[in-house]
């Protein structure tokens, strides 16, 4: 198993579901700004793929059987907020459990591997 691979792809996870969860947390508060467009589906729907895309990754490497549940959970709430706002064009709660989610995920994938 390449360690160095596992940690860079855990670490990049951890990072873009984080990225995405503070651009989740962020929106809510540009939203009260007088401004003309403060959202775009399309920038959620390339966090949300990006970090889909690596928990994928990581879920299938990972042994624990919890880990791979809790990846899985989450990129379902992740997949179904980003259905649910590319229906409704509301930022919908499901990115932001997602997004949590997997980078409690990535953290605990990346920690059981770490002492290998």
């Amino acid at each position: 198993m390449n360690w160095k691979s596992l940690t860079s792809t855990d670490a990049f996870g951890v990072y873009s579901a984080g990225l995405c969860m503070i651009h989740c947390l962020v929106f809510p508060l540009i939203t009260l700004l007088p401004l003309e467009n403060t959202h775009n589906f399309w920038v959620d729907a390339i966090l949300g793929g990006s970090s889909i895309g690596l928990a994928i990754k990581a879920m299938k490497k990972s042994t624990l059987v919890s880990v791979r549940l809790l990846f899985l959970v989450s990129i379902l709430l992740l997949l179904f907020g980003l259905i649910l706002e590319g229906i409704t064009l509301h930022h919908a709660q499901g990115l932001l459990w997602g997004g949590g989610g997997l980078i409690i995920a990535h953290s605990i994938h990346f920690k059981t591997h770490k002492h290998e």
